[in-house]
């Protein structure tokens, strides 16, 4: 019998179908794909749909959002942590060598 699609029968394993069936093995959600069986959380939809109408649709700026920024540099300064001086040396990089100082 002929597979119905050439190209695509002879893709092999995808990594979709490798990720869902590590997911079901380890009885763990695979966020990386987007098809639950489920509606999901009231409160999850209405803040994502409230997220979705007041413009927070696109990629943050590579900073990071200010109210992030903000909340990360409170729980750093709650704990003691070594990178607790304030915004400033406060980012989201890429690499540790896109870290701001502060210097």
């Amino acid at each position: 019998m002929k597979p119905q699609n050439d190209l695509l029968s002879a893709t092999g394993t995808t990594i979709f179908t490798v990720m869902s069936a590590l997911a079901v093995e380890h009885g763990a959600i695979n966020l990386g794909q987007g098809f639950p069986d489920y509606d999901g959380p009231a409160d999850v939809i209405h803040a994502a749909a409230a997220a979705l109408l007041d413009g927070r649709n696109q990629y943050p700026p590579m900073t990071g959002l200010i109210e992030l920024r903000e909340a990360v540099a409170a729980a750093n300064s709650a704990r003691g942590s070594a990178h607790s001086g304030g915004l400033r040396r406060t980012s989201f990089g890429m690499a540790p060598s896109n870290r701001t100082t502060g210097k």
